[in-house]
Protein backbone atom coordinates (compact mmCIF):
# COMPACT_ATOMS: atom_id res chain seq x y z
CA UNK A 1 0.00 0.00 0.00
CA UNK A 2 1.13 3.55 -0.70
CA UNK A 3 1.67 5.76 2.31
CA UNK A 4 -1.09 8.28 2.95
CA UNK A 5 -0.84 11.13 5.43
CA UNK A 6 -4.62 11.20 5.90
CA UNK A 7 -6.88 8.18 6.33
CA UNK A 8 -10.65 8.69 6.54
CA UNK A 9 -12.45 5.83 8.28
CA UNK A 10 -15.94 4.72 9.24
CA UNK A 11 -17.92 1.54 9.81
CA UNK A 12 -21.08 1.05 7.76
CA UNK A 13 -23.97 -1.15 8.81
CA UNK A 14 -23.54 -3.21 5.62
CA UNK A 15 -21.00 -3.48 2.85
CA UNK A 16 -23.59 -2.18 0.38
CA UNK A 17 -23.74 1.16 2.22
CA UNK A 18 -21.27 3.97 1.64
CA UNK A 19 -20.27 7.00 3.73
CA UNK A 20 -20.94 10.06 1.58
CA UNK A 21 -19.51 12.35 4.27
CA UNK A 22 -16.02 10.89 3.88
CA UNK A 23 -16.13 11.47 0.13
CA UNK A 24 -17.07 15.11 0.72
CA UNK A 25 -14.07 15.51 3.03
CA UNK A 26 -11.63 14.01 0.56
CA UNK A 27 -13.08 15.88 -2.42
CA UNK A 28 -12.52 19.20 -0.64
CA UNK A 29 -8.96 18.61 0.55
CA UNK A 30 -7.77 20.45 -2.57
CA UNK A 31 -3.98 20.03 -2.97
CA UNK A 32 -3.99 17.48 -0.11
CA UNK A 33 -6.46 15.14 -1.84
CA UNK A 34 -3.74 12.84 -3.19
CA UNK A 35 -2.46 12.38 0.36
CA UNK A 36 -5.82 11.03 1.58
CA UNK A 37 -7.40 7.58 1.49
CA UNK A 38 -10.93 6.45 2.37
CA UNK A 39 -11.37 3.14 4.18
CA UNK A 40 -14.90 1.87 4.83
CA UNK A 41 -15.33 -1.11 7.12
CA UNK A 42 -18.51 -2.86 8.26
CA UNK A 43 -19.67 -3.53 11.80
CA UNK A 44 -18.58 -7.14 11.40
CA UNK A 45 -14.92 -6.19 10.82
CA UNK A 46 -12.67 -7.00 13.78
CA UNK A 47 -11.11 -3.94 15.39
CA UNK A 48 -7.62 -5.43 15.09
CA UNK A 49 -8.11 -5.83 11.34
CA UNK A 50 -9.27 -2.21 11.04
CA UNK A 51 -6.23 -0.95 12.94
CA UNK A 52 -3.87 -3.09 10.88
CA UNK A 53 -5.25 -1.72 7.61
CA UNK A 54 -5.10 1.87 8.86
CA UNK A 55 -1.50 1.47 10.02
CA UNK A 56 -0.54 0.06 6.62
CA UNK A 57 -0.90 3.60 5.22
CA UNK A 58 1.31 5.10 8.00
CA UNK A 59 -0.98 8.12 8.39
CA UNK A 60 -0.36 11.23 10.46
CA UNK A 61 -4.07 12.06 10.71
CA UNK A 62 -7.02 9.67 10.99
CA UNK A 63 -10.51 11.11 10.54
CA UNK A 64 -13.33 8.93 11.88
CA UNK A 65 -17.03 9.22 11.02
CA UNK A 66 -19.24 8.42 14.02
CA UNK A 67 -22.90 7.51 13.62
CA UNK A 68 -25.55 6.09 15.92
CA UNK A 69 -25.08 2.58 14.50
CA UNK A 70 -21.28 2.46 14.90
CA UNK A 71 -20.58 4.34 18.16
CA UNK A 72 -19.42 1.33 20.15
CA UNK A 73 -17.15 0.03 17.39
CA UNK A 74 -15.66 3.45 16.69
CA UNK A 75 -14.96 3.89 20.41
CA UNK A 76 -13.09 0.59 20.45
CA UNK A 77 -11.21 1.62 17.30
CA UNK A 78 -10.15 4.99 18.75
CA UNK A 79 -9.05 3.35 21.99
CA UNK A 80 -6.85 0.83 20.18
CA UNK A 81 -5.39 3.44 17.82
CA UNK A 82 -4.40 5.62 20.78
CA UNK A 83 -2.99 2.68 22.69
CA UNK A 84 -0.76 1.56 19.82
CA UNK A 85 0.05 4.98 18.33
CA UNK A 86 -0.27 7.71 20.99
CA UNK A 87 1.10 10.42 18.66
CA UNK A 88 -1.39 9.70 15.88
CA UNK A 89 -3.86 12.58 15.49
CA UNK A 90 -7.45 11.35 15.58
CA UNK A 91 -10.16 13.75 14.40
CA UNK A 92 -13.78 12.80 15.06
CA UNK A 93 -16.87 13.95 13.19
CA UNK A 94 -20.33 12.81 12.19
CA UNK A 95 -23.83 13.24 13.68
CA UNK A 96 -22.86 11.62 16.99
CA UNK A 97 -20.42 14.46 17.61
CA UNK A 98 -22.53 17.44 16.58
CA UNK A 99 -23.65 18.45 20.10
CA UNK A 100 -22.73 17.81 23.75
CA UNK A 101 -19.34 16.64 22.52
CA UNK A 102 -17.55 16.82 25.87
CA UNK A 103 -19.99 14.27 27.33
CA UNK A 104 -19.43 11.73 24.57
CA UNK A 105 -17.50 8.58 25.57
CA UNK A 106 -15.27 9.02 22.50
CA UNK A 107 -14.14 12.50 23.50
CA UNK A 108 -11.14 11.46 25.68
CA UNK A 109 -9.71 9.41 22.79
CA UNK A 110 -10.01 12.14 20.16
CA UNK A 111 -7.42 14.84 19.62
CA UNK A 112 -9.90 17.08 17.83
CA UNK A 113 -13.60 17.13 16.99
CA UNK A 114 -15.43 18.77 14.08
CA UNK A 115 -18.99 19.43 15.38
CA UNK A 116 -20.85 19.85 12.11
CA UNK A 117 -20.10 20.16 8.42
CA UNK A 118 -16.43 19.46 8.02
CA UNK A 119 -15.31 20.09 4.44
CA UNK A 120 -13.59 23.44 4.97
CA UNK A 121 -12.68 22.91 8.63
CA UNK A 122 -10.97 19.57 8.00
CA UNK A 123 -8.99 20.94 5.06
CA UNK A 124 -7.77 23.92 7.09
CA UNK A 125 -6.89 21.64 10.00
CA UNK A 126 -4.85 19.23 7.88
CA UNK A 127 -3.08 22.06 6.04
CA UNK A 128 -2.10 23.73 9.33
CA UNK A 129 -0.88 20.47 10.84
CA UNK A 130 1.37 19.76 7.86
CA UNK A 131 2.73 23.31 8.14
CA UNK A 132 3.52 22.74 11.82
CA UNK A 133 0.68 24.89 13.15
CA UNK A 134 -1.57 23.59 15.91
CA UNK A 135 -5.21 24.74 15.78
CA UNK A 136 -5.29 26.10 19.36
CA UNK A 137 -6.03 24.92 22.88
CA UNK A 138 -9.59 23.71 22.27
CA UNK A 139 -10.16 20.18 21.01
CA UNK A 140 -13.44 21.31 19.46
CA UNK A 141 -12.88 22.96 16.10
CA UNK A 142 -15.15 25.78 14.85
CA UNK A 143 -18.66 24.98 13.63
CA UNK A 144 -19.04 25.80 9.94
CA UNK A 145 -21.86 26.12 7.40
CA UNK A 146 -20.09 26.57 4.07
CA UNK A 147 -21.87 27.97 1.02
CA UNK A 148 -22.71 24.81 -0.90
CA UNK A 149 -21.61 26.34 -4.19
CA UNK A 150 -18.09 26.51 -2.72
CA UNK A 151 -17.85 22.74 -2.22
CA UNK A 152 -16.34 20.37 -4.75
CA UNK A 153 -18.43 17.38 -5.79
CA UNK A 154 -17.68 14.04 -4.09
CA UNK A 155 -19.28 11.87 -6.77
CA UNK A 156 -16.24 11.52 -9.07
CA UNK A 157 -14.53 9.77 -6.14
CA UNK A 158 -17.02 6.91 -6.26
CA UNK A 159 -15.03 3.98 -7.60
CA UNK A 160 -16.30 1.38 -10.04
CA UNK A 161 -16.57 -0.95 -7.04
CA UNK A 162 -18.81 1.61 -5.31
CA UNK A 163 -21.02 1.94 -8.35
CA UNK A 164 -21.26 -1.78 -8.99
CA UNK A 165 -21.71 -3.10 -5.46
CA UNK A 166 -22.63 -0.23 -3.16
CA UNK A 167 -25.58 2.08 -2.76
CA UNK A 168 -25.05 5.51 -4.25
CA UNK A 169 -26.09 8.36 -1.97
CA UNK A 170 -26.66 11.84 -3.38
CA UNK A 171 -27.46 15.16 -1.73
CA UNK A 172 -29.17 18.12 -3.36
CA UNK A 173 -29.78 20.19 -0.22
CA UNK A 174 -28.84 20.53 3.44
CA UNK A 175 -30.88 21.67 6.41
CA UNK A 176 -34.58 21.60 7.21
CA UNK A 177 -37.07 24.44 7.84
CA UNK A 178 -39.11 22.42 10.32
CA UNK A 179 -38.60 22.16 14.06
CA UNK A 180 -39.20 18.49 14.84
CA UNK A 181 -37.64 18.24 18.27
CA UNK A 182 -36.56 14.59 18.00
CA UNK A 183 -34.39 15.43 14.97
CA UNK A 184 -31.00 17.17 15.06
CA UNK A 185 -31.91 19.05 11.87
CA UNK A 186 -34.25 21.18 13.98
CA UNK A 187 -31.14 22.93 15.34
CA UNK A 188 -30.40 24.38 11.89
CA UNK A 189 -33.53 25.71 10.25
CA UNK A 190 -31.93 27.32 7.21
CA UNK A 191 -32.18 25.22 4.04
CA UNK A 192 -29.32 25.46 1.54
CA UNK A 193 -29.42 23.99 -1.95
CA UNK A 194 -26.55 22.83 -4.07
CA UNK A 195 -26.51 24.74 -7.38
CA UNK A 196 -29.13 22.98 -9.47
CA UNK A 197 -27.27 22.84 -12.79
CA UNK A 198 -24.12 21.50 -11.17
CA UNK A 199 -26.15 18.87 -9.32
CA UNK A 200 -27.92 17.81 -12.52
CA UNK A 201 -24.50 17.48 -14.17
CA UNK A 202 -23.43 15.24 -11.28
CA UNK A 203 -26.54 13.09 -11.78
CA UNK A 204 -25.82 12.88 -15.50
CA UNK A 205 -22.25 11.80 -14.84
CA UNK A 206 -23.37 9.10 -12.41
CA UNK A 207 -26.04 7.97 -14.86
CA UNK A 208 -23.49 7.67 -17.65
CA UNK A 209 -21.32 5.54 -15.35
CA UNK A 210 -24.20 3.10 -14.96
CA UNK A 211 -25.81 4.20 -11.69
CA UNK A 212 -29.53 3.42 -11.65
CA UNK A 213 -30.34 3.50 -7.92
CA UNK A 214 -30.10 6.87 -6.17
CA UNK A 215 -30.78 7.45 -2.49
CA UNK A 216 -31.30 11.14 -1.73
CA UNK A 217 -30.26 12.10 1.79
CA UNK A 218 -32.03 15.49 1.70
CA UNK A 219 -34.11 16.00 4.83
CA UNK A 220 -37.15 17.22 2.83
CA UNK A 221 -37.01 16.54 -0.90
CA UNK A 222 -40.42 18.07 -1.72
CA UNK A 223 -39.77 21.35 0.08
CA UNK A 224 -38.85 23.61 -2.88
CA UNK A 225 -40.47 22.63 -6.17
CA UNK A 226 -38.18 24.91 -8.18
CA UNK A 227 -35.40 22.61 -7.03
CA UNK A 228 -37.05 19.18 -6.81
CA UNK A 229 -39.15 19.21 -9.99
CA UNK A 230 -36.18 19.63 -12.39
CA UNK A 231 -34.49 16.71 -10.62
CA UNK A 232 -37.55 14.52 -11.12
CA UNK A 233 -37.79 15.65 -14.75
CA UNK A 234 -34.15 14.65 -15.25
CA UNK A 235 -35.05 11.04 -14.55
CA UNK A 236 -38.30 11.11 -16.52
CA UNK A 237 -36.38 12.34 -19.56
CA UNK A 238 -33.96 9.41 -19.59
CA UNK A 239 -34.39 6.90 -22.40
CA UNK A 240 -33.88 4.01 -19.99
CA UNK A 241 -36.50 3.71 -17.27
CA UNK A 242 -34.92 1.01 -15.11
CA UNK A 243 -34.03 3.41 -12.29
CA UNK A 244 -34.97 3.55 -8.62
CA UNK A 245 -35.13 6.70 -6.48
CA UNK A 246 -35.51 6.98 -2.72
CA UNK A 247 -36.19 10.24 -0.92
CA UNK A 248 -37.85 11.68 2.19
CA UNK A 249 -41.02 13.75 1.89
CA UNK A 250 -43.16 15.75 4.29
CA UNK A 251 -46.76 14.53 3.95
CA UNK A 252 -48.54 17.89 4.20
CA UNK A 253 -46.83 19.58 1.23
CA UNK A 254 -48.04 18.06 -2.04
CA UNK A 255 -48.87 20.86 -4.51
CA UNK A 256 -50.76 20.06 -7.70
CA UNK A 257 -47.67 20.48 -9.88
CA UNK A 258 -45.78 17.89 -7.84
CA UNK A 259 -48.75 15.51 -7.93
CA UNK A 260 -48.86 15.67 -11.72
CA UNK A 261 -45.15 14.91 -12.05
CA UNK A 262 -45.30 11.99 -9.60
CA UNK A 263 -48.16 10.46 -11.62
CA UNK A 264 -45.78 10.08 -14.58
CA UNK A 265 -43.46 7.64 -12.81
CA UNK A 266 -44.10 3.94 -13.22
CA UNK A 267 -44.11 1.10 -10.70
CA UNK A 268 -40.77 0.44 -9.04
CA UNK A 269 -39.19 3.82 -9.86
CA UNK A 270 -39.81 5.79 -6.65
CA UNK A 271 -39.91 4.99 -2.95
CA UNK A 272 -40.96 7.88 -0.72
CA UNK A 273 -40.25 7.82 2.99
CA UNK A 274 -43.01 9.91 4.51
CA UNK A 275 -42.68 11.07 8.11
CA UNK A 276 -46.09 11.32 9.75
CA UNK A 277 -44.84 10.48 13.28
CA UNK A 278 -48.14 11.25 15.06
CA UNK A 279 -51.77 11.93 14.15
CA UNK A 280 -52.44 13.42 17.58
CA UNK A 281 -52.54 17.20 16.89
CA UNK A 282 -51.63 18.18 20.45
CA UNK A 283 -48.64 15.84 20.51
CA UNK A 284 -47.54 16.92 17.04
CA UNK A 285 -47.53 20.61 17.99
CA UNK A 286 -45.71 19.85 21.23
CA UNK A 287 -42.72 18.40 19.36
CA UNK A 288 -42.73 20.94 16.53
CA UNK A 289 -44.57 18.91 13.91
CA UNK A 290 -47.12 20.25 11.43
CA UNK A 291 -50.49 19.02 12.73
CA UNK A 292 -52.61 18.55 9.59
CA UNK A 293 -53.93 15.03 10.03
CA UNK A 294 -56.75 15.13 7.49
CA UNK A 295 -54.59 16.74 4.80
CA UNK A 296 -51.90 14.14 5.44
CA UNK A 297 -54.40 11.30 4.99
CA UNK A 298 -55.72 12.85 1.79
CA UNK A 299 -52.22 13.21 0.35
CA UNK A 300 -51.31 9.65 1.27
CA UNK A 301 -54.54 8.43 -0.30
CA UNK A 302 -53.72 10.37 -3.47
CA UNK A 303 -50.20 8.93 -3.66
CA UNK A 304 -51.54 5.42 -3.13
CA UNK A 305 -54.45 5.66 -5.56
CA UNK A 306 -53.21 8.02 -8.27
CA UNK A 307 -49.47 7.25 -8.46
CA UNK A 308 -47.13 4.26 -8.49
CA UNK A 309 -44.99 5.69 -5.66
CA UNK A 310 -44.03 3.07 -3.08
CA UNK A 311 -44.99 4.52 0.32
CA UNK A 312 -42.96 3.92 3.46
CA UNK A 313 -44.72 5.85 6.24
CA UNK A 314 -43.10 6.55 9.62
CA UNK A 315 -44.81 6.70 13.01
CA UNK A 316 -42.97 7.28 16.30
CA UNK A 317 -44.04 5.71 19.58
CA UNK A 318 -43.13 7.33 22.90
CA UNK A 319 -43.59 11.01 22.02
CA UNK A 320 -44.30 13.21 25.08
CA UNK A 321 -47.97 13.17 25.95
CA UNK A 322 -49.00 10.40 23.54
CA UNK A 323 -50.58 7.37 25.15
CA UNK A 324 -50.54 3.85 23.78
CA UNK A 325 -54.19 4.27 22.78
CA UNK A 326 -53.44 7.51 20.91
CA UNK A 327 -50.56 5.93 19.01
CA UNK A 328 -52.73 2.92 18.19
CA UNK A 329 -55.46 5.21 16.83
CA UNK A 330 -52.94 6.83 14.47
CA UNK A 331 -51.74 3.42 13.34
CA UNK A 332 -55.31 2.40 12.57
CA UNK A 333 -55.86 5.58 10.53
CA UNK A 334 -53.05 4.45 8.23
CA UNK A 335 -54.39 0.90 8.15
CA UNK A 336 -57.79 2.28 7.19
CA UNK A 337 -56.55 3.78 3.93
CA UNK A 338 -57.66 1.90 0.82
CA UNK A 339 -55.45 0.62 -0.58
CA UNK A 340 -53.11 0.55 2.40
CA UNK A 341 -49.69 2.17 2.32
CA UNK A 342 -46.97 -0.31 1.43
CA UNK A 343 -45.03 -0.07 4.70
CA UNK A 344 -45.62 1.42 8.13
CA UNK A 345 -42.37 1.91 10.01
CA UNK A 346 -42.94 1.88 13.78
CA UNK A 347 -40.07 3.94 15.10
CA UNK A 348 -39.10 4.20 18.76
CA UNK A 349 -38.47 7.72 20.07
CA UNK A 350 -34.79 8.49 20.60
CA UNK A 351 -33.27 11.37 22.55
CA UNK A 352 -30.19 12.06 20.42
CA UNK A 353 -27.43 14.12 22.05
CA UNK A 354 -28.39 17.75 21.54
CA UNK A 355 -31.95 17.06 20.37
CA UNK A 356 -34.55 19.55 21.64
CA UNK A 357 -36.88 16.71 22.68
CA UNK A 358 -34.89 16.61 25.93
CA UNK A 359 -36.77 19.67 27.18
CA UNK A 360 -39.83 17.47 27.84
CA UNK A 361 -37.96 14.96 29.99
CA UNK A 362 -39.09 16.25 33.38
CA UNK A 363 -42.67 17.25 32.55
CA UNK A 364 -43.49 13.89 30.95
CA UNK A 365 -41.19 11.68 33.05
CA UNK A 366 -39.27 10.54 30.00
CA UNK A 367 -36.59 7.93 30.73
CA UNK A 368 -34.15 7.10 27.93
CA UNK A 369 -31.43 4.55 27.39
CA UNK A 370 -28.16 6.40 28.05
CA UNK A 371 -26.30 4.33 25.46
CA UNK A 372 -26.96 4.26 21.71
CA UNK A 373 -29.57 4.15 20.26
CA UNK A 374 -30.81 6.39 23.13
CA UNK A 375 -34.32 4.96 22.86
CA UNK A 376 -37.20 5.71 25.21
CA UNK A 377 -37.60 3.22 28.07
CA UNK A 378 -40.78 4.59 29.64
CA UNK A 379 -42.68 7.82 30.10
CA UNK A 380 -45.68 9.22 31.90
CA UNK A 381 -48.14 7.61 29.49
CA UNK A 382 -46.49 4.30 28.55
CA UNK A 383 -44.92 1.85 30.99
CA UNK A 384 -41.60 0.12 30.48
CA UNK A 385 -43.43 -3.18 29.98
CA UNK A 386 -45.71 -1.77 27.29
CA UNK A 387 -42.80 -0.12 25.49
CA UNK A 388 -41.01 -3.47 25.46
CA UNK A 389 -44.10 -4.99 23.89
CA UNK A 390 -44.24 -2.27 21.22
CA UNK A 391 -40.53 -2.63 20.43
CA UNK A 392 -41.14 -6.32 19.81
CA UNK A 393 -44.26 -5.49 17.79
CA UNK A 394 -42.15 -3.22 15.57
CA UNK A 395 -39.78 -6.11 14.84
CA UNK A 396 -42.57 -8.56 14.10
CA UNK A 397 -44.37 -5.95 11.97
CA UNK A 398 -41.27 -5.64 9.80
CA UNK A 399 -41.12 -9.43 9.43
CA UNK A 400 -44.78 -9.99 8.65
CA UNK A 401 -46.05 -6.82 6.99
CA UNK A 402 -43.22 -4.63 5.73
CA UNK A 403 -41.38 -7.57 4.21
CA UNK A 404 -44.33 -8.18 1.88
CA UNK A 405 -43.91 -11.91 2.47
CA UNK A 406 -47.42 -12.52 3.85
CA UNK A 407 -49.60 -10.07 1.93
CA UNK A 408 -52.29 -12.68 1.20
CA UNK A 409 -52.42 -14.29 4.64
CA UNK A 410 -51.84 -11.41 7.06
CA UNK A 411 -55.21 -9.70 6.34
CA UNK A 412 -56.90 -12.66 8.06
CA UNK A 413 -55.46 -11.31 11.30
CA UNK A 414 -57.64 -8.21 11.02
CA UNK A 415 -60.93 -9.74 9.83
CA UNK A 416 -62.23 -11.32 13.02
CA UNK A 417 -62.59 -9.18 16.11
CA UNK A 418 -61.34 -10.75 19.31
CA UNK A 419 -62.65 -9.89 22.75
CA UNK A 420 -59.30 -8.36 23.76
CA UNK A 421 -59.52 -5.84 20.89
CA UNK A 422 -63.11 -4.62 21.22
CA UNK A 423 -63.64 -0.85 21.54
CA UNK A 424 -60.00 -0.15 20.71
CA UNK A 425 -57.87 0.55 17.66
CA UNK A 426 -58.61 -2.86 16.24
CA UNK A 427 -55.75 -3.33 13.76
CA UNK A 428 -53.01 -2.23 16.16
CA UNK A 429 -54.19 -4.24 19.13
CA UNK A 430 -54.90 -7.29 16.96
CA UNK A 431 -51.30 -7.28 15.82
CA UNK A 432 -50.08 -6.55 19.35
CA UNK A 433 -51.86 -9.71 20.52
CA UNK A 434 -50.17 -11.66 17.74
CA UNK A 435 -46.79 -10.13 18.58
CA UNK A 436 -47.17 -11.00 22.27
CA UNK A 437 -48.12 -14.56 21.37
CA UNK A 438 -45.15 -14.94 18.97
CA UNK A 439 -42.75 -13.75 21.64
CA UNK A 440 -44.18 -16.24 24.11
CA UNK A 441 -43.43 -19.00 21.60
CA UNK A 442 -39.87 -18.05 20.56
CA UNK A 443 -38.59 -15.57 23.22
CA UNK A 444 -36.79 -13.41 20.65
CA UNK A 445 -37.46 -11.25 17.59
CA UNK A 446 -34.29 -11.73 15.54
CA UNK A 447 -32.94 -14.51 13.33
CA UNK A 448 -36.40 -15.94 12.82
CA UNK A 449 -36.30 -18.14 9.73
CA UNK A 450 -39.02 -17.67 7.12
CA UNK A 451 -40.42 -21.16 7.68
CA UNK A 452 -40.70 -20.44 11.41
CA UNK A 453 -42.45 -17.15 10.67
CA UNK A 454 -44.96 -18.93 8.44
CA UNK A 455 -45.57 -21.65 11.02
CA UNK A 456 -46.20 -19.11 13.78
CA UNK A 457 -48.74 -17.24 11.65
CA UNK A 458 -50.39 -20.52 10.62
CA UNK A 459 -50.70 -21.72 14.23
CA UNK A 460 -51.97 -18.38 15.53
CA UNK A 461 -54.70 -18.04 12.92
CA UNK A 462 -55.90 -21.59 13.52
CA UNK A 463 -55.33 -22.00 17.27
CA UNK A 464 -56.08 -18.50 18.55
CA UNK A 465 -58.48 -16.94 16.02
CA UNK A 466 -60.04 -20.30 15.14
CA UNK A 467 -59.86 -20.14 11.36
CA UNK A 468 -60.26 -23.53 9.69
CA UNK A 469 -57.01 -24.78 8.17
CA UNK A 470 -58.71 -24.86 4.77
CA UNK A 471 -59.00 -21.04 4.90
CA UNK A 472 -55.41 -20.42 5.96
CA UNK A 473 -53.37 -22.99 4.07
CA UNK A 474 -54.04 -21.88 0.45
CA UNK A 475 -53.23 -18.26 1.26
CA UNK A 476 -50.04 -19.14 3.09
CA UNK A 477 -49.03 -21.49 0.27
CA UNK A 478 -49.52 -18.66 -2.20
CA UNK A 479 -47.44 -16.25 -0.11
CA UNK A 480 -44.67 -18.75 0.45
CA UNK A 481 -44.29 -19.67 -3.20
CA UNK A 482 -44.17 -16.02 -4.27
CA UNK A 483 -40.77 -15.84 -2.57
CA UNK A 484 -38.16 -16.75 -5.13
CA UNK A 485 -36.33 -20.00 -4.50
CA UNK A 486 -38.75 -21.25 -1.83
CA UNK A 487 -40.56 -24.57 -1.68
CA UNK A 488 -43.44 -25.43 0.60
CA UNK A 489 -42.49 -26.58 4.10
CA UNK A 490 -44.03 -29.87 5.27
CA UNK A 491 -46.89 -28.29 7.24
CA UNK A 492 -48.18 -26.52 4.09
CA UNK A 493 -48.15 -29.47 1.72
CA UNK A 494 -51.23 -31.40 0.76
CA UNK A 495 -54.07 -29.17 -0.38
CA UNK A 496 -52.63 -28.15 -3.74
CA UNK A 497 -49.75 -29.21 -5.91
CA UNK A 498 -46.69 -27.04 -5.53
CA UNK A 499 -45.99 -26.80 -9.27
CA UNK A 500 -49.46 -25.46 -10.07
CA UNK A 501 -49.04 -22.64 -7.58
CA UNK A 502 -45.60 -21.88 -8.95
CA UNK A 503 -47.00 -21.48 -12.46
CA UNK A 504 -49.93 -19.41 -11.26
CA UNK A 505 -47.82 -16.91 -9.31
CA UNK A 506 -44.90 -16.13 -11.62
CA UNK A 507 -46.15 -12.55 -11.93
CA UNK A 508 -46.24 -12.12 -8.17
CA UNK A 509 -42.63 -13.35 -7.92
CA UNK A 510 -41.56 -10.56 -10.26
CA UNK A 511 -43.35 -8.03 -8.06
CA UNK A 512 -41.67 -9.59 -5.01
CA UNK A 513 -38.21 -9.03 -6.51
CA UNK A 514 -39.10 -5.36 -7.02
CA UNK A 515 -40.25 -5.11 -3.40
CA UNK A 516 -37.01 -6.71 -2.20
CA UNK A 517 -35.01 -4.00 -3.94
CA UNK A 518 -37.09 -1.32 -2.23
CA UNK A 519 -36.59 -2.94 1.17
CA UNK A 520 -32.82 -3.00 0.70
CA UNK A 521 -32.56 0.73 -0.04
CA UNK A 522 -33.13 1.70 3.61
CA UNK A 523 -30.05 2.39 5.73
CA UNK A 524 -29.28 0.64 8.87
CA UNK A 525 -31.51 0.68 8.53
Amino acid sequence: MNNKNIVLVTMNARYSHSALGLYYLKANLQELQEQAHITEFTLETKIEDCVEEIFAYTPKIVGIGVYIWNVEKMLALAQMLKLLAPKLLIVGGGPELFYEVEKHPLFPYLDYVIPGEGERVFYSFCKNIFQGKLPGESKILPRDFPPLESLLSPYPLYSEENIKNRRVYVESSRGCPYHCEFCLSSRETKVRHFPLQHFLQDLSSLWNRGVREFKFIDRTFNLDLQHSLPILEFFLNQKQHDFFLHFEMVPHHLPLELKEVLKRFTQGQIQAEVGVQSFNPEVAKRVGRVAKGQEILENLSFLRNETQVYLHVDLIVGLPGESLESFAAGFDLLMGLSPKVHEIQIGILKCLPGALIARHTEDFEMLYNRAPPYDILQNQQITFTDLQRIKRLAKFWDLYNNSGNFKNTLPLLFKRKRESCLNQAFAFFSFLDFSDWCYQQVKHTSSLALERQALLLYRYLIEQIKYPASDVTPLLQKDYLCIEGRHLPPFLRGLQQEHSLLNKDKGEKIAKRSLSRKRQIKQGS
